[in-house]
């Protein structure tokens, strides 16, 4: 469960009281522990997502005067603005296929789960996100594919 700046405080000030933390009782020790550690994952997840959202690998490449020529990915966004798609999934059943874009930086999985709930999912297409649009396809039949295609889920 969350807990409050307040509640650690108050549990910091409980200790404190004690005259030493060897003093006082094991279970205001573990409480107080477990708040810092709840509260420094929250806090250190809020900021890698701020951080991966506001700077891409390929904003990090063009400050240093080095452009992507290619930046393809189906995890994230490489690029702090880039709000295009992803990649593209087709759904075996019937051949449908949807395009999953980045939510606050990363693949909106919430979007594939749905699209491809009780039936098999190929990726059709990664999708360059660099502005040469260089987009990977699966690749055409013939005699340098000789299995079908696999599934993502």
């Amino acid at each position: 469960t969350p807990h409050t700046w307040l509640e650690s405080y108050l549990i910091w000030d409980e200790i404190l009281s004690c005259g030493s933390p060897w003093t006082c009782s094991s279970a205001s020790m573990a409480r107080f522990a477990m708040i810092l550690v709840t509260v420094f994952a929250t806090m250190s997840a809020e900021v890698l997502l701020v951080a991966a959202v506001v700077q891409g690998p390929c904003d990090i490449l063009q400050a240093a005067g080095t452009e992507c020529v290619a930046a393809h990915s189906v995890v994230r966004a490489l690029y702090a603005n880039y709000t295009g798609p992803l990649y593209r999934v087709l759904r075996d059943s019937d051949k449908a296929g949807l395009d999953i874009k980045a939510s606050s930086g990363f693949a909106d999985k919430s979007h594939q789960d749905a699209f491809c709930a009780k039936t098999t999912c190929y990726i059709l297409r990664i999708y360059d996100q660099s502005p040469m649009k260089n987009h990977l396809d699966t690749a055409p039949a013939g005699g340098a594919c000789h299995h079908p295609l696999s599934p993502v889920n």
